[in-house]
């Protein structure tokens, strides 16, 4: 990532909002303030980009793509194109992926492609994570990810609608530790899944991802606690698996609309009216 003295970080070019990083993955936000055409160049890594705003075409020899906002198009690794961004202002996610992560891949594409609508909608959640301050790749993060890269793959079967025996050997994993710091892969390699599999099938059967699945359970569980012990909310908050308190405020204030020293003052105030 350079740097640019006037206008700080950059990131594949364009100026950064926001990007975190974990081994093998790069998260980022970043926006063009001019349009701009770059000459042919290649990645290094394989990317998912979606323009969040503005107008963008790619060009591979005679193949073009032109994109709309929230499309998302997939460029696997050393591929050479040439870009141009018509529109000043012109914002972008992007997912770079490192070869640990293709390898993740049942088989990955290794041409250029506009991806399914759903890749949009899950990378639309994804960009909804960033912004909320993530400071990290979370589980919910990285379940997206996955789920972004089993989309542009060969079809990775799902199983029937009838619920198998490992959906509950996962669940009761994530009951069990749900305030450990599990990711997809160890959950996978619990169950003997691979963790592309794991993500696109479990939202088949359970109508949400594992990483939602895994936030209400820590939700729940803290806000059992607020309301029932007396533990300081930053305790509370690593007992059940968030980063630190401003974690498990923020999270807590999105699901119930308070925070959790909110609650707990309404919950202390209603034991003493002996409401």
């Amino acid at each position: 990532m350079a740097v640019d003295p006037e206008q700080g970080p950059r990131y594949f070019g364009g100026r950064v909002r926001a990007l975190v990083r974990t081994p093998g993955l790069t998260l980022a936000e970043v926006e063009y303030s001019e349009a701009r055409t770059c000459r042919r160049h290649t990645h290094g890594n394989a990317f998912f980009a979606m323009p969040m705003r503005g107008d963008y075409a790619e060009l591979f020899g005679t193949f073009r793509l032109d994109y709309r906002p929230f499309q998302v198009g997939f460029h696997p690794e050393g591929l050479q194109h040439a870009d141009a961004v018509r529109t000043p202002g012109t914002r972008f996610l992007l997912v770079e992926l490192e070869r640990a992560w293709m390898d993740l891949a049942p088989t990955a594409p290794w041409e250029p492609r506009l991806c399914p609508e759903q890749t949009g909608w899950l990378a639309i959640r994804l960009c909804q994570t960033l912004r909320d301050g993530l400071q990290e790749v979370s589980l919910v993060a990285e379940g997206l990810v996955l789920e972004m890269l089993g989309s542009v793959t060969s079809e990775v079967p799902l199983v029937a609608r009838r619920r198998p025996p490992w959906l509950t050997r996962v669940i009761d994993l994530l009951h069990g530790e749900y305030a450990e710091a599990l990711t997809i892969r160890r959950i996978a390699r619990e169950v003997d899944l691979h963790p592309v599999y794991l993500s696109r099938a479990f939202r088949s059967h359970c109508g949400e991802g594992v990483g939602r699945y895994l936030t209400r359970l820590r939700v729940r569980s803290a806000l059992e606690q607020l309301v029932g012990t007396d533990f300081p909310i930053a305790d509370i908050a690593l007992r059940c698996g968030f980063s630190d308190q401003s974690h498990l405020t923020r999270t807590v204030a999105k699901v119930i609309g308070i925070t959790p020293g909110r609650l707990r003052s309404l919950s202390r105030a209603r034991r003493r009216s002996g409401r």
